[in-house]
């Protein structure tokens, strides 16, 4: 029995992420909405990458998807709160170009900061860019 449930479990993630590189190969072939309903699952079972990806969809507006930054940004968050680097700074750039949301250096600066720490070297960029170190 305890070889049923350990086979079954393989089978499981062989399934699942085939799932996942589906999703890729729908990116990859500009069927955006595809990858989306591929990676949802995976998104909402808190994948940081997966979240990640669907935000970009939403943030860039690509062909069968239509630009939402009120979207993307709940789907960065969720990857930022798993301590998604990228997603972290693209969080941290939202508010300081005011992409879908007002301007505010002050609330760019906590993502920024993670997003440093998490090993993002653009965001040293940003900070100097903006002058984040007036809004600590």
């Amino acid at each position: 029995m305890k070889v049923f449930f350990t086979l079954l479990f393989l089978a499981s993630a062989l399934f699942s992420m085939n799932n996942y590189n589906k999703g890729v190969k729908a990116y990859q072939d500009g069927q955006y909405q595809m990858a989306i309903s591929y990676w949802m699952p995976y998104a909402v079972d808190n994948d940081s990458q997966a979240q990640y990806l669907i935000a970009n969809i939403f943030y860039d507006g690509k062909n069968d998807v239509e630009q939402d930054y009120v979207k993307a940004m709940e789907w960065y968050k969720k990857s930022a709160k798993a301590g998604n680097a990228k997603a972290q700074l693209k969080i941290g750039m939202m508010y300081c170009q005011g992409n879908g949301v007002l301007i505010s250096f002050k609330k760019a600066v906590p993502y920024i900061e993670k997003a440093y720490a998490g090993g993002s070297d653009i965001a040293k960029e940003v900070w100097t860019k903006y002058k984040l170190y007036n809004y600590e």
